[in-house]
Formats: C-alpha cells, sequence, structure tokens
C-alpha cells in the first residue's frame, strides 16, 4: 500500500509537498505518490515535474476524482478512502507533520506541509533531481537576482514595499563587498510597479513559465527574496553559502513552524 499526497497551488507549494511525501517515504517506508486531480483542468499549472522531479506513474482514476479542497470534499474524502488507503488526513487536522504512529498506516496526504524540518531531510535528493535542470537553463546575464512577488500578496501581512527591496538590495551589495554598480535581474508578476516603485537600476527578465524562472532565479549568485514560497525554493534548490541571499523578517509572519533560514541576510519588513 502506498501513502498518497495531494498537490495543489503554485510552484513553491507544490515543492513543499514533493518534499514532504519524499520524507513520508523515508519515514514510513511506504512509496509515495501524488494526486495530480487539482490541475485537471489547469495541467499547464504543474510545475514540479519541469524541474526534473519524477512525480512517479499516477493512475488516471485517481487525477479525475473530484479534489477534497473543491466543490464536493465530502465526495472527494469517500470515493478516496473506499479506493484506499482507508485513510484521510488533512493538515489542518494533523496541526503539523504526522506522528510515527500515524506513520504506521499508509494514508491520504492533503496541505501545504510548509516544514523546513522535513525539507532538510530531502534536500539533498532535490537538489540532485533538479540539478540538470537548473544547469540546462540560460546563464544569468547578471549575478544578483531579484523577486517581486505582488499578485495576490498586495493588500496581506506578507506584502513588500519597494523600500524594502532597496534596503535589501544596498545591504546585500555591502555585506559582500559588490560593485555598487553591479547589475541586477528582476523577476517580477508585476515589472510595471517594479520600474515605477524599485528606483534601482535593473534589467527585466521576461515573463516565462514558472519553472522557467524559478530555475533561472536559482542559478544567480546572489539573491534578494520576496516572501513567497517561491522565493524560498530559488534560494534552497543549490547549495549556497552566507551571505549571498537576503529575505525579509520573518519570512512569513506567523508561520509555524517559521520558514527563516540559518544564514539568510534579513531585513525589517
Amino acid at each position: 500500500m502506498k501513502n498518497v499526497v495531494g498537490l495543489l497551488g503554485g510552484l513553491g507549494n507544490q515543492l513543499f509537498q514533493y518534499s514532504f511525501g519524499k520524507w513520508l517515504e523515508l519515514q514510513s517506508g511506504h512509496p509515495t505518490k501524488f494526486d495530480l486531480s487539482a490541475f485537471r483542468s489547469r495541467p499547464d499549472y504543474l510545475g514540479v515535474a519541469a524541474l526534473g522531479l519524477s512525480l512517479g506513474e499516477t493512475a488516471d482514476w485517481l487525477n479525475r476524482l473530484p479534489y477534497p479542497g473543491g466543490r464536493y470534499p465530502r465526495t472527494a474524502r469517500v470515493l478516496r478512502t473506499l479506493a484506499g488507503p482507508s485513510t484521510l488526513w488533512r493538515e489542518v487536522d494533523l496541526g503539523g507533520l504526522p506522528t510515527p504512529l500515524q506513520l504506521k498506516t499508509p494514508a491520504w496526504y492533503y496541505g501545504y506541509w510548509q516544514a523546513p524540518s522535513a525539507v532538510a531531510e530531502t534536500i539533498g535528493a532535490l537538489r540532485s533531481e533538479s540539478l540538470p535542470a537548473i544547469m540546462e537553463s540560460s546563464a544569468p546575464s547578471t549575478r544578483i537576482a531579484m523577486h517581486v512577488r505582488r499578485g495576490d500578496m498586495v493588500g496581506q501581512q506578507s506584502s513588500l514595499d519597494a523600500r524594502y527591496y532597496r534596503v535589501a538590495l544596498d545591504r546585500l551589495i555591502r555585506a559582500n563587498a559588490l560593485p555598487s554598480a553591479e547589475g541586477v535581474t528582476v523577476f517580477s508578476d508585476d515589472p510595471a510597479w517594479c520600474r515605477e516603485n524599485l528606483e534601482i537600476r535593473a534589467q527585466y527578465a521576461p515573463a516565462q513559465s514558472a519553472a522557467h524562472d524559478l530555475l533561472s532565479l536559482s542559478r544567480h549568485e546572489f539573491l534578494v527574496l520576496s516572501g513567497s514560497t517561491f522565493s524560498w525554493w530559488a534560494a534552497n534548490l543549490q547549495e549556497r553559502e552566507a551571505p549571498t541571499v537576503i529575505a525579509p523578517a520573518a519570512f512569513t509572519p506567523g508561520a509555524v513552524p517559521p520558514l527563516d533560514m540559518p544564514g539568510w541576510l534579513t531585513v525589517a519588513r
């Protein structure tokens, strides 16, 4: 019997879910397969495969089931437990990672699973899997990349203003004794806002797929992060020396456990 982990959300969240699935394999001894039914109507939004990560074989019938977080959650849950495994866990029910006792029984798992402790046990394998795709991506034209996430974060507690990005870039340059005129490439879902508000000399990466942008960001030597899981993974898919990454503090306000990483420079929100 296998554990099944549902993939959901943007690429940063998918990577946490993928890492959790690999952590389940290590902890339980049961293999993991992935439920892709949340992407039935948007297969182009499923970015993990483009990073070179193997999702394994998933039965077609599984991906045709209603997703537990969709319009028919009760029906989705019943159909899954009937098909097996007979246990279905949501992250909100567990309050975190499953316990050793819970891991003894294969189950369906649905949530975001943003757990750095689980990533720490799987990151070596994830880096090995994704390295070929990273190295095949185009070489960066600058050493510094800045990720500016706007979109649905605007107006939220996790949003960042232009001041943060200016201060973060200045501190990163000073901490690494870089030339003050060092080039910067900005990756953003709102380049018009960046051009109007950042007040920095930069070039802007053309709009590409999420996987393409993540690979490109990861190849840069120095990173200025936004408070998004996409940024988090761009910094973590390759092993880095301090202080080449700068991020907001706290990385995600109120996150339990926190996503702040040791060795990163930080700037107050």
